[in-house]
């Protein structure tokens, strides 16, 4: 008795084979960079700028809509690091300023707002 509803709920139904659901179709992108750095915060960051330096073809990937990680929305202090900073700049300028510089480099790709899901074999990053 209950498991008709049981199913509905846990989204066990039937398969729509008419396709009344076409507009529900997510994009595909199939990428091959040399690099794959999973999220854009300052340690993200870091890695993609080594990557780059080293001449490197680099996806970036963010699940935010824009980078910068915790930088971008950290308005108290943490573990009383009140004056954090990276090489003498507030941590959210040093950010931006890289950011910026990463911009510029023909040899990235950023994907905001893409949330990864999956390792595979064969490198394959499933987002």
């Amino acid at each position: 008795m209950a498991e008709h509803q049981i199913r509905k709920v846990a989204g066990l139904g039937k398969i729509d084979v008419a396709g009344k659901h076409v507009h529900r179709r997510y994009e595909k992108h199939y990428r091959f960079p040399d690099v794959c750095v999973v999220g854009g915060g300052p340690s993200g960051l870091a890695a993609a700028k080594g990557a780059l330096d080293e001449g490197k073809q680099v996806l970036l990937i963010d699940d935010n809509p824009q980078l910068g990680g915790h930088s971008l929305h950290s308005i108290f202090p943490v573990n009383n690091c009140e004056n954090e900073s990276l090489n003498g700049i507030p941590e959210n300028q040093a950010v931006q300023k890289l950011i910026k510089e990463l911009a510029a480099n023909p040899n990235l790709e950023v994907m905001v707002n893409t949330s990864v899901f999956g390792l595979y074999e064969d490198n394959l990053v499933a987002a």
